[in-house]
């Protein structure tokens, strides 16, 4: 289960410590990555999505992540890369946690991984600053299941 025992969308709630069982993907992509992509590949599975920067959007309302928060949130790429090379495509989600800045901070710093795609790096509210985080970037970036009314477009 994703969320166990609050309500919302933290990473207090996540359950790491209830974790269990071979299909625990949270776990193992935050822990061990390089040996959760090479059990997808034994699966025959070609594309993950992980979400390892929420910790650090937590701490600071989104608005700045410290060097050694991108250092920890971008081992998980390096050990998929290490492990299997370009045979895994890596979706990242951002949850519309971080603010313009910060996004493109983590953008830049995670192109070298080659993404297939980011997903919802800031919040769907400021449609001028999605455009200026898209051309910053070679990789698509994904909008968003968070835009569910009219007024929105």
């Amino acid at each position: 289960r994703y969320v166990r025992g609050t309500k919302g969308q933290m990473t207090q709630n996540w359950g790491l410590d209830a974790r269990q069982g071979p299909y625990e993907d949270l776990d193992a992509f935050l822990n061990h990555a390089g040996d959760l992509a090479l059990s997808l590949q034994e699966e025959h599975i070609t594309g993950m999505k992980i979400w390892p920067f929420d910790f650090a959007a937590e701490r600071t309302d989104g608005s700045y992540i410290s060097p050694e928060e991108l250092r920890t949130a971008l081992e998980p790429f390096a050990k998929i890369r290490d492990a299997v090379g370009d045979g895994m495509d890596i979706m990242v989600e951002l949850h519309s946690l971080w603010n313009l800045p910060a996004a493109k901070r983590i953008l830049a710093a995670l192109e070298p991984y080659q993404p297939f795609w980011y997903e919802d790096p800031i919040k769907m509210n400021n449609f001028d600053a999605l455009a200026e985080l898209a051309a910053s970037t070679r990789v698509p970036i994904t909008a968003s299941e968070t835009i569910a009314t009219r007024p929105m477009f």
